[in-house]
């Protein structure tokens, strides 16, 4: 390919976001409990194996582009009332796994031939990125004598980066030829991400209360810590970003080459994703 952004080889698999609660159809009443957001979908495996080969001369147009991608949570639905809850966010999904290499397609013998001339134009990109999480529903809470409690959605936690890894071996039966040659700056010759997915913003509460022993809480920022085993909250957890290389004397030959500034022959990174932000609380009365 020639232009820039015309990337040489793309390959996604990305799951679809949940569902909000309409905001036509916030909730009101005297005891008010807002709908909950649907979760987001899982992101499929993406496996790339034997004899692929791509050229590109353009700018951020790298050679091969192959990413799993975990869908967004939903927003939960706002509620008004005397004793009024927001809508649970749902949480996002998980990235699936994204590899190239052998047991990417069975083959026994993989082929990589890659080169790219531009600035940002990496000569192959893995990334398994889970969904962010959804915000929590607000609330608006009133009342003139009895008490009123208002309560904010809690936001959905992140969905986790799956694995991504490329393979490249040259021992025994599994002997390939692999070539990945970047001209240009800021352009990596491998690079493989796992990225957790950013925890949702818990709902806001507001309320105008006549009376005493009202009370007002926001939403956090995380929907289910159950879900993980260490009880963690928020952000999606990186998993495992790797890149294997293996030589012996069975006549493979592997060749990573970066000749731009900036520009690094293997990188791998596990990032996780950042935790959402508490709602605020205001009262007036």
């Amino acid at each position: 390919t020639y232009g820039d952004y015309a990337l040489g080889g793309l390959y996604q698999s990305i799951a679809g976001g949940g569902g909000d609660v309409s905001t036509q159809s916030d909730s009101s009443g005297l005891f008010v409990l807002g709908g909950s957001g649907g979760q987001g979908g899982k992101g499929g495996a993406v496996k790339l194996g034997a004899n692929l080969t791509a050229a590109t001369e353009g700018g951020a147009a790298p050679g091969v582009q192959a990413q799993s991608i975990g869908g967004g949570g939903g927003n939960g639905g706002n509620a008004n009332g005397v004793v009024a809850v927001g809508g649970q966010a749902g949480s996002g999904g998980d990235g699936g796994t994204v590899t190239f290499g052998p047991d990417g397609d069975g083959a026994a013998n993989p082929s990589l031939n890659v080169t790219t001339l531009g600035d940002y134009s990496y000569g192959m990109l893995l990334q398994s990125i889970g969904g962010g999480g959804g915000n929590g529903g607000d609330v608006f809470d009133f009342s003139v004598i009895i008490p009123a409690v208002g309560v904010g959605g809690d936001g959905g936690s992140g969905g986790d980066g799956g694995t991504a890894q490329v393979n490249l071996p040259n021992q025994g039966a599994a002997n390939g030829t692999y070539s990945v040659a970047t001209a240009g700056d800021n352009a990596h010759g491998l690079f493989v991400q796992s990225i957790g997915g950013g925890g949702g913003v818990g709902g806001d509460v507001s309320g105008t209360d006549i009376g005493v022993l009202s009370v007002q809480i926001a939403g956090g920022a995380d929907s289910d810590p159950s879900d993980d085993a260490d009880g963690a909250q928020g952000g999606g957890y990186g998993r495992n970003a790797t890149i294997s290389i293996q030589n012996d004397d069975a006549g493979g030959e592997t060749s990573i080459t970066t000749t731009g500034a900036h520009s690094i022959g293997v990188l791998s990174q596990s990032i996780g994703g950042g935790g959402g932000a508490g709602g605020s609380s205001f009262a007036v009365g």
